[in-house]
């Protein structure tokens, strides 16, 4: 058990990192460490918020401190094998994540985190196995279908990536907002390349409602960039009726999207 004075300081550290005052809990973590050296939850704490700072050397010192005093500890093996896949120390962080689902295999995230390891190592079956894995015990883990979308992406199923990134920013992932943006943009360049643009467009001109609409924008995702209205605002299509109509309602699902503010 902690003394009491570094479990007051330890109570003010997690207050202060709830209220996103990371480098004020960190000052206080230290508080706690100060008067019980041997606090593993204030390292392994402590060590987490430094690695949301990038500050990966002295969060994997906390985090190695957390697992030699408390080994059963998965929370901390887990967020140790987050620093050194960030650090790229793939077979280390394997070992640690492996270790933190041996201690408990019902956390989504950490199936998820060893899942992006093994996409980095490119062993794409051991990755989708536990993507399986971590939606089966949390269908909204948010880094998993980042992570999905990492697969397809890579494989070149960019129709298939884009609806995992668009879920993962959905549920609360703001890196995946660049993945949305770049698969996109892809696709747009894909859509000019093989000339479905063309279909596309005069697929969006057909359409007859807004579930039609929406029905077309899974289909061509592309459409929610803003170059897109120029090609379907074009001279050729200018004068065919209803179609500055049809482009607001793209507008307005491009807002939706998050692709225009």
């Amino acid at each position: 058990m902690p003394t009491p004075a570094a479990e007051l300081h330890y109570n003010v550290a997690v207050g202060l990192y709830s209220q996103g005052r990371i480098e004020e809990s960190i000052a206080a973590y230290s508080r706690a460490i100060a008067a019980d050296p041997d606090f593993g939850l204030a390292y392994n704490n402590r060590g987490y918020a430094e690695f949301t700072r990038g500050r990966y050397a002295e969060a994997l010192a906390d985090l190695d401190r957390a697992v030699r005093l408390n080994p059963d500890d998965a929370v901390a093996h887990s967020n140790r094998g987050a620093v050194l896949g960030a650090l790229q120390r793939y077979d280390e962080a394997l070992a640690s994540l492996t270790q933190a689902i041996a201690l408990n295999p019902r956390t989504a995230q950490v199936f998820s985190d060893r899942a992006g390891i093994y996409l980095g190592l490119g062993d794409i079956a051991k990755a989708k196995a536990d993507l399986d894995r971590a939606l089966t015990l949390d269908p909204n883990c948010a880094a998993a279908h980042y992570h999905i979308g990492g697969v397809h992406a890579e494989a070149g199923e960019l129709l298939r990536a884009y609806p995992s990134f668009a879920r993962a920013v959905q549920l609360g992932l703001p890196a995946a907002r660049e993945a949305v943006d770049r698969t996109l943009k892809q696709l747009y360049l894909q859509a000019l390349e093989d000339h479905s643009m063309q279909r596309a467009i005069e697929s969006f001109i057909d359409a007859q409602s807004e579930q039609d609409f929406r029905a077309l924008a899974d289909e061509h995702p592309y459409v929610l960039l803003p170059e897109f209205y120029e090609s379907l605002l074009g001279e050729k299509y200018r004068k065919i009726e209803g179609v500055h109509e049809r482009a607001l309602i793209l507008q307005e699902l491009a807002r939706e999207s998050g692709m225009l503010q």
